[in-house]
């Protein structure tokens, strides 16, 4: 193992062995990095490569991603990945700072907005997702409807074959084929991390059951009010091409947050962190210098 590599540690959060990824000394200050759903931790080695000197960088595995355990009957709600990222920062101690991509930038603030006692600041990547774009508008229990369509489709996550990729070159072709700004040896990294061998090659790592929607999502105006609650500084990064987030930021998602900043990088999609690296490490570096926990 090369001294820039990372370790791989496993904690319990309700029953699940969930794992995590540790790059730099443990005496520094926890800078948590969360990836996004149908992603894994490794994703965001390049971040942690950045701040390996100055932090004690910690990336876990959600549940039902990567090396961590699937949720027993594929359930995969915002409560309970709020319920790991507390677990996870009684094992290394808080408060933390976190940097979120998309799905995990949502935990973070979520978690900040409930938990300000646990949560020092916070960069978001990605996370004002463009609600009526990913049909978030209304809540799976809000009318019987929109309950009956959540089922069906939830039900249908059961029937799924997950396709089976005979190199990690053939997975490396799928992931550009989602980012095509990604370069091969980049997206052949990624797959590498992403695979695990079946017979006759490789399938992804993540629960099929954590591609949707789950039955404790909220409506928009919930949203705003974690966000509202938040105390810490947040950082928001959104790209300029991307099609998953609202860019520019609404105007009720800027008046939601006490002490924000916005940050749009105009050549970059909803991988911000992989489209524009040095971007998000130079405006990341900036803001922890102010905010982090390393400069306090």
């Amino acid at each position: 193992m090369a001294p820039s590599d990372p370790v791989q540690h496993h904690f319990d959060s309700q029953r699940l062995r969930l794992a995590y990824w540790e790059w730099g000394s443990t005496d520094a200050p926890p800078l948590l990095l969360l990836h996004g759903k149908r992603d894994h931790a490794r994703s965001l080695d390049r971040l942690a490569a950045a701040f390996r000197e100055n932090y004690r960088v910690v990336a876990p595995d959600l549940r039902g991603h990567g090396d961590s355990d699937w949720a027993v009957g594929g359930y995969y709600g915002m409560s309970e990945h709020i319920a790991d990222l507390l677990a996870l920062i009684d094992v290394i101690g808080g408060p933390v700072d976190i940097v979120g991509h998309s799905f995990g930038s949502r935990i973070a603030l979520y978690a900040a907005g409930a938990f300000p006692e646990r949560v020092h600041s916070v960069v978001a990547i990605e996370a004002t997702v463009n609600f009526a774009f990913r049909g978030l508008s209304r809540r799976p229990l809000s009318e019987p409807e929109a309950l009956r369509r959540w089922i069906a489709r939830h039900e249908g996550y059961a029937e799924l074959q997950p396709r089976v990729y005979t190199t990690f070159e053939a997975a490396r072709e799928r992931i550009q084929l989602v980012d095509s700004r990604l370069d091969d040896a980049f997206a052949l990294e990624l797959a590498r991390h992403a695979l695990r061998p079946v017979e006759g090659g490789y399938i992804w790592k993540f629960d099929p059951f954590a591609r949707g929607r789950t039955s404790d999502e909220v409506d928009v105006e919930t949203v705003r009010s974690f966000w509202s609650a938040v105390e810490c500084p947040v950082l928001h990064l959104l790209g300029g091409a991307s099609t998953w987030s609202t860019t520019p930021p609404l105007e009720e998602d800027r008046a939601a947050f006490r002490d924000a900043r916005w940050v749009i990088v105009p050549d970059a999609g909803h991988w911000l962190h992989h489209d524009a690296p040095e971007v998000a490490i130079r405006e990341t570096r900036a803001f922890l210098a102010r905010h982090g926990l390393a400069a306090t």
